[in-house]
């Protein structure tokens, strides 16, 4: 190491040969000038934004606060196996996960969390896509377990179960969550004995409460029994400029009050339910 406390210093090398490194008191990289064969590690290297009130930060913390699934191996071009990818990008434990642009392929059920909040944001519902492969039938394809009251946000993409599970997208427990612009579809064929759902919020001893639902679109491609369900004390949601359509019931919405309307298109749809509103 040279020391100059502060004087100027002029170090001359062969560059095929040697790299230059240069690290402050808390041993953070503030420069360098590697050899053709040397890497660097960012987290020795240092950031800061340009604002009085910043704060040192090293290169890989910052990287960290943005996840995406390809930061675990996510392909996205419709022919990769994406399920281990995506739930470990799920698992890693960020509140937040960008889905970059692809169709990627699910082979198997997709966990949400439940013990804490996430959000998952796509591109776009067009360019953005999950697809479910037949290790789905007759099961779930993107649940979320009961128990808890940590929010979820899920947007600009599309769930599509192509024809597969029986539920497409179930959360058994919401609290002030969010879908907004998301595009799901693709639910096995229903029937009233043997009930088949886009979309599923609720069930026995879970509620439904202050979420909200705008811009989606909700499609049982006529085979779906159910394009929504809210069940088991829905209340104070907040459902607005939707498409929920094309299943034996468009929409049901039971032991409900309080829940708000505006712009739901049901076409394509026998009924939409609202029990005790």
């Amino acid at each position: 190491p040279i020391n100059q406390n502060g004087a100027p210093t002029h170090i001359y090398v062969d560059s095929d040969d040697y790299s230059i490194t240069v690290k402050d008191k808390n041993s953070l990289i503030v420069f360098t000038a590697l050899s053709t064969t040397q890497e660097i590690n960012s987290s020795l290297i240092n950031f800061s934004q340009d604002n009085s009130l910043a704060v040192n930060r090293s290169v890989k913390a910052k990287l960290q606060d943005i996840v995406t699934v390809k930061d675990f191996g996510a392909k996205g071009d419709g022919l990769t196996d994406n399920r281990q990818a995506l739930q470990a990008a799920i698992d890693h434990g960020a509140s937040e996960i960008t889905l970059n642009e692809g169709t990627y392929l699910i082979n198997g059920k997709i966990e949400l969390p439940k013990d804490r909040s996430i959000s998952i944001r796509g591109s776009d519902p067009v360019t953005t896509i999950l697809k479910a492969t037949s290790a789905v039938a007759g099961g779930d394809f993107v649940v979320r377990e009961t128990g808890t009251t940590k929010r979820i946000k899920l947007s600009g993409f599309t769930i599509d179960g192509d024809g597969h599970p029986n539920t497409v997208l179930r959360i058994k427990q919401a609290y002030q969550s969010v879908l907004e612009e998301l595009h799901v579809k693709g639910a096995a064929t229903g029937s009233s004995s043997n009930i088949t759902c886009v979309v599923d919020f609720g069930g026995v001893g879970s509620d439904v409460n202050s979420t909200q639902i705008n811009k989606c679109d909700f499609d049982g491609e006529g085979t779906a029994y159910y394009s929504l369900r809210l069940q088991e004390k829905a209340l104070d949601n907040f459902l607005a400029h939707c498409n929920i359509k094309n299943a034996t019931e468009a929409c049901v919405i039971s032991q409900a009050g309080g829940n708000k309307f505006t712009d739901i298109r049901t076409f394509g749809s026998n009924n939409l339910t609202i029990l005790r509103n």
